[in-house]
């Protein structure tokens, strides 16, 4: 049977608040199944939802760990993204490898507490504005992710810092540095 479902299909969006959020597509070098292993063992009411697209080099996942909690979305529309980071209770985000990391910063702009591996260049995107997790180590995901589900206090920090955070990255500035160092390559 396939996984993937349509986030109108599932009512997702009705979920406001009551579920963990994974944006990526399923490539093995983004943890999705560690995160699937690690929100299983979470006593919790919430939902866990994954967007993204298929991947052929996706290691199978075991259909054992997918239970009715857990949902596959496929791609869905900027608009239905933007619902869906906003809604959220946490972003995860337990990748091995980012050359960058966008969805973090997508989630931190719409005011979602943000959960991120220690490793490649998460730190730097995110500074202190997230919580960050041992993507090789399933205990620490699972903790990480308990203790914002279970901090209110936590959540409201991680969302104004977040929200800052963002502020440092633009478009626009990320075109002028590049055009510095083509100027200062070509000189």
């Amino acid at each position: 049977a396939d996984i993937f479902n349509s986030t109108a299909d599932n009512n997702i969006l009705n979920h406001k608040g009551k579920y963990i959020l994974a944006v990526g597509s399923l490539d093995p070098r983004k943890n999705l199944a560690g995160l699937i292993e690690a929100f299983n063992s979470i006593k919790t009411d919430a939902m866990l939802i994954i967007v993204g697209g298929k991947n052929n080099n996706f290691a199978k996942l075991n259909s054992d760990s997918i239970t009715e909690k857990i949902k596959f979305t496929g791609y869905v529309d900027d608009e239905e993204l933007y619902s869906l980071y906003k809604g959220a209770k946490v972003f995860v985000y337990p990748s091995f490898y980012e050359g960058f990391g966008i969805p973090p910063l997508e989630a931190q702009s719409c005011g979602c507490p943000v959960i991120v591996s220690n490793v490649t260049s998460l730190p730097e995107v995110c500074g202190e504005s997230a919580i960050y997790c041992d993507p090789f180590d399933i205990n620490d995901i699972t903790k990480k992710i308990q203790m914002v589900l279970s901090n209110s206090k936590l959540q409201n920090d991680l969302k104004k810092k977040g929200l800052v955070n963002v502020k440092r990255f633009s478009w626009e500035k990320t075109a002028l540095k590049f055009y510095e160092v083509i100027k200062n390559i070509s000189e």
